[in-house]
């Protein structure tokens, strides 16, 4: 990714975009009123990146007592494929490591065969699925990333 990219949290004003791509990530979007909890206390982890005044991607994390699962990720259409996806991954990734939580949990459609790839890139391993999981009958892979040091580039 360019370095005219910043990745920094999630604040307030970012909810229409975040709702936006939402939209454009996800068959089942999550509403702004769902999102907007998201980015209060300190039991979530979003972080947005931004490019030339607009925001390209964010990703979101729930923070456990010694853990965290990353719960959403998305990038904009036109950005996708360029590492945005892994930039916002690592960089949360990072952060909650230094906070204590050098273990991470995802779930993702078993379909997702881009995001799977992204995920074991990034040193995810395959730890378990969920048949019928989504509301389509799809499974779910459950994924497990172990160790405080960065993620792989």
């Amino acid at each position: 990714m360019s370095a005219a990219v910043s990745i920094r949290p999630a604040v307030a004003r970012d909810l229409p975009a975040l709702a936006d791509l939402e939209r454009d990530g996800f068959a089942c979007p999550w509403s702004t009123a769902a999102l907007e909890p998201c980015l209060r206390g300190d039991d979530h982890l979003m972080l947005v990146a931004e490019t030339a005044g607009e925001l390209g991607g964010f990703v979101l994390f729930l923070r456990l007592p010694e853990e965290a699962e990353l719960l959403r990720m998305a990038v904009a259409s036109p950005l996708r494929g360029r590492g945005l996806g892994a930039e916002l991954v690592r960089a949360g990734l990072d952060r909650l490591a230094g906070e204590g939580r050098p273990v991470c949990h995802l779930e993702v459609r078993a379909s997702n065969r881009a995001a799977i790839h992204l995920y074991e890139r990034l040193g995810f391993r395959l730890a378990g699925a969920r048949p019928g999981y989504y509301a389509d009958g799809e499974e779910a892979r459950l994924y497990r990333r172990e160790g405080a040091g960065p993620p792989p580039g």
